[in-house]
């Protein structure tokens, strides 16, 4: 069974979302040190 860490970052301003980002740990099949592997950004339209 793996054990999936997963991190959802955000930015704010003034309490306005300015983008986030999804990552998750590397699974050690991945990589032999350890590293984050980014699997999604969000920039809303305007900023």
């Amino acid at each position: 069974m793996d054990k999936d860490v997963r991190i959802l970052l955000g930015a704010f301003e003034n309490g306005i979302l300015l983008g986030c980002a999804f990552a998750s740990l590397a699974e050690k099949s991945d990589i032999a040190e350890n590293a984050i592997e980014l699997t999604g950004l969000c920039v809303p339209q305007g900023t």
